[in-house]
């Protein structure tokens, strides 16, 4: 019995290449080209339907690539110490790095560029990003198309791959959809660590919360203004509450406060056919996210990040009688902000006067100031689709286009901010020269004899974050030329993108290389090959951070009587250096063969991918860089230091149309999946050690290699077996779709140092290791039942059921080392079974 529930696990969807007609996998499909008889993409394309049937959580794009066998989560997803956040995952496609893929929205960029990799809400100089700029809901979205290898020369700016997302269009006949979902603490069940239960318990800060209630509110109207207007307009809302304790523990303090995290989606869609040939459409996304925090243990700490933004795009199809013409002018904006209750903070002694702490804590009070990221851009679009033409004996179809973007963007610390630091006792007899950073109130509870008979506390450091900008601006252009040729059996598309900014002064040439061919002529098998490079992108927090600390100074003084005025004042220096790099990238091969028969498809493929000059972090120790005046004496700087290698196997198997027995219509997706990752590097924002800017020799698992082939920690499980059902039921006039989402992973693997090892040659080498832990199974379910009233007035619900079996899945560790020596491992774990419940009315 378990063999054969183990069978029933695996899935993945697939496609490795599109046929001259359109062929169907039930709600998964893949559209081939209607003019090419063969097109040798990798392109998987999820439609609005499956979408409708999908369990995704909070609803967000990547939430539904999981059954995606090239996409890799980050080992946090669905961490159970976690579950009331609502920000998109990051994923990594065929090993790139996580900010290196394309997310376009109706065609247009939706990246965040700013600083993705940034994580810390708490930093007073840092924002937390995301790649994915905007946050869409997925109830917009009429279909997603991933392309992740053999992608078109028409797509540049990614290493990993391309998410395409197309929003709805307005339907013919009037339509209007209101829904309500919701989950919360109440409906999940937490998996925890020992020794962890107690610190979620009395959580004060977001890495773990104990309690959370989600709501999701959805809202869509669409129609058509006469015979040719079309109208869409949407609105969506995520709204999640998590209650912690303002205090830890040993302040004595058991009062809740909460924190919020709010996304919001206002969408509008026109379009207009009334000229012969020609299709304008107008679009309007404004999609803000509001995450509300406080500082724990300090009173007005509150401190809202602010990203998301605002996109907007003109788009004109003109269809001439031998070509299309496609025109697309847009405009985004994009941000990560800090906006905070103070512009101040202060670390107080406890006090009568200072007296909302506990003797012998502290109280602290402030948050970290205004501090506004924007990234603005105008683009605009050309795109030439030529119809087929034959020359002798051979068919083309040649496809060409410009895009053209200017962007500007900047840091800004809004105001002047204040940090006191270098807390002292005043002596008896001293008064207070100023009232902001000093009290002459006598501290309480100390037990320290520098405490004793005091006669209050100042600050002697006044570290200042002046108000200032630092700006970007960058000239982009790219031009990209195809031709999609078919001789006999034969189909090959030959490419070059050619892309440029005025950021990095660089000219790249990435040439894009397809073939396929149809073994037999009947379409139903096709051997596929691919040799392409794709250029990603270089992020604007290179330079951003270059200056930011050049905005701090600190002022010092020697004692309470000393005005901040006639202090010693000591100005930062830059810290962060930055330089032109060359543009990262992926070189890529790929093969594998499709194979049709009867209501089924197989495909097999092998990517094996090469990331060269890819950006890392470095100090100037490391680096053995030379002393520079206008920088601080340990500075850091960005290279083209960092290298991956990917091998990537997939194979799947899945219905080309539904089968269908007894009234019921069943589809599934079956599938498998290899990856072997390698790669120096963790992203831009980690400073590569000694050891991986030198590539040294270490020991691993008994063997000597290169500390540059040792795994990534991240991104990178070995393998993963999913299995995907949908079966549809319709009994008079109730429609019951039941959906299965089952996934087989490879265990987390945690790579730690483990002391040093003496090898055969007598060297001493550092010793790492790997800790393996279970694999894991997973099995997520959504329950659909729809009730038509009349006409088409229906009311349906929802029930999705994520880790249904409840789990015990460990899917991040913790290593603590005390002198290079492992002391212990900390599991983190998946979420347990949790419920979502989706109630909504259609007309």
């Amino acid at each position: 019995m378990r063999k054969i529930f183990f069978c029933c696990l695996v899935s993945i969807i697939q496609v490795q290449g599109e046929s001259l007609k359109d062929y169907h996998i039930s709600k998964i499909n893949v559209e081939g080209n209607k003019v090419v008889s063969y097109e040798a993409g990798g392109i998987f394309k999820i439609t609005q339907e499956f979408i409708d049937d999908f369990p995704s959580g909070n609803g967000d794009i990547t939430s539904l690539l999981k059954i995606n066998p090239n996409v890799q989560f980050s080992n946090s997803y669905q961490s159970s110490k976690t579950p009331g956040e609502i920000d998109p995952a990051n994923i990594s496609i065929n090993g790139a790095a996580f900010y290196q893929n394309l997310f376009n929205l109706d065609g247009i960029s939706m990246n965040n560029d700013l600083d993705p990799a940034s994580n810390n809400p708490n930093s007073i100089t840092d924002i937390p990003g995301r790649s994915q700029g905007i946050s869409i809901d997925s109830s917009l979205i009429e279909k997603i198309e991933v392309y992740d290898s053999n992608v078109s020369a028409s797509y540049g700016g990614f290493e990993g791959g391309v998410i395409n997302v197309t929003t709805k269009n307005p339907s013919k006949n009037f339509s209007a959809k209101l829904s309500y979902q919701t989950t919360s603490s109440a409906q999940t069940k937490y998996h925890l660590y020992e020794s962890d239960n107690e610190v979620l318990l009395n959580s004060s800060d977001s890495s773990n919360e104990p309690y959370f209630f989600k709501q999701f509110i959805r809202a869509n109207l669409s129609g058509y203004l006469g015979k040719h207007f079309g109208i869409i307009g949407s609105f969506s809302s995520v709204n999640s509450t998590i209650p912690l304790k303002e205090y830890i523990p040993s302040y004595k303090k058991q009062i809740q406060k909460n924190q919020y995290r709010n996304i919001y989606n206002y969408f509008l869609k026109t379009t207009y056919d009334g000229i012969e040939n020609l299709n304008l459409s107008f679009s309007l996304t404004y999609a803000p996210q509001n995450n509300q925090y406080f500082i724990k243990n300090a009173k007005n700490s509150e401190f809202s990040i602010l990203s998301g933004g605002l996109q907007g795009s003109l788009k004109a199809t003109y269809n001439f009688k031998s070509l299309t013409f496609v025109n697309n002018l847009s405009y985004s904006e994009l941000k990560n902000s800090k906006k905070s209750q103070e512009n101040y903070f202060k670390g107080w002694k406890y006090s009568e006067e200072k007296d909302w702490g506990t003797p012998g804590k502290g109280s602290n009070e402030g948050a970290w100031g205004n501090i506004k990221t924007i990234q603005r851009t105008i683009e605009y679009k050309s795109d030439l689709k030529f119809e087929e033409f034959e020359i002798f004996k051979t068919y083309h179809l040649i496809s060409t286009g410009l895009v053209l973007d200017f962007g500007s963007s900047y840091y800004q610390r809004l105001e002047d901010t204040f940090s006191g630091s270098s807390l002292s006792a005043i002596k008896e007899g001293g008064i207070c020269a100023e009232k902001q950073y000093c009290s002459n109130s006598p501290v309480q509870g100390e037990k320290s004899s520098i405490w004793k008979n005091n006669a209050g506390q100042y600050f002697k450091w006044l570290n200042v974050y002046k108000a200032g900008k630092i700006n970007l601006d960058n000239f982009g252009y790219g031009f990209y030329l195809q031709d999609d040729l078919r001789i006999w059996r034969l189909s090959f598309r030959p490419g070059l993108r050619i892309s440029g900014d005025t950021y990095m002064k660089k000219i790249t040439l990435a040439p894009r290389v397809a073939l396929a061919f149809d073994v037999f002529g009947n379409k139903n098998t096709n051997i596929i090959v691919g040799i392409n490079r794709y250029y990603g992108r270089n992020l604007l927090a290179y330079r951003l951070y270059d200056g930011r600390t050049a905005l701090q100074s600190t002022y010092k003084r020697t004692n309470e009587k000393t005005t901040w005025d006639k202090a010693i004042i000591s100005q930062q220096k830059n810290n962060t250096q930055f330089n032109r790099l060359k543009i990262p990238y992926n070189d890529e091969f790929v093969v594998g063969i499709t194979q049709r028969f009867w209501q089924f498809e197989g495909n097999l493929k092998y990517i094996h991918r090469n990331g060269k000059d890819e950006i890392t972090k470095v100090s100037s120790k490391i680096a053995s860089l030379p002393k520079d005046p206008d920088y601080t004496t340990l500075y850091y700087t960005y290279t083209n230091d960092g290298k991956s290698v990917s091998d990537i196997i997939t194979l799947s198997f899945s219905t080309i149309k539904p089968i269908e027995f007894f009234n019921i219509k069943q589809s599934f997706l079956f599938g498998a999946d290899y990856s072997n990752i390698k790669k120096n590097y963790n992203d831009y924002a980690s400073s590569l050690n000694s050891n991986a800017f030198n590539d040294v020799d270490v020991i691993f698992d008994g063997k000597i290699i290169k500390y540059n082939s040792l795994p990534p920690n991240d991104f990178n499980k070995p393998y993963s077996l999913t299995f995907t059902t949908i079966s549809q039921i319709k009994i008079s006039t109730f429609d019951l779709t039941w959906t299965n989402f089952f996934a087989y992973k490879s265990g987390y693997k945690s790579i730690a140092i483990n002391g040093v090892q003496t090898s055969s040659k007598g060297e001493e080498l550092d010793n790492y290791q790997t800790f393996d832990f279970p694999n894991t199974f997973n099995w997520d379910a959504r329950i659909g039942l729809k009730k038509n009233l009349w006409g088409k007035n229906m009311v349906f619900i929802y029930l999705d059921i994520f880790n249904v079996f409840d789990n015990l899945n460990i899917i991040s560790a913790k290593t603590e080392t005390i002198k290079k020596k492992n002391t212990a491992l900390i599991p983190t774990y998946q979420t347990g079974r949790s419920f979502y419940i989706q109630v909504g009315y259609e007309f």
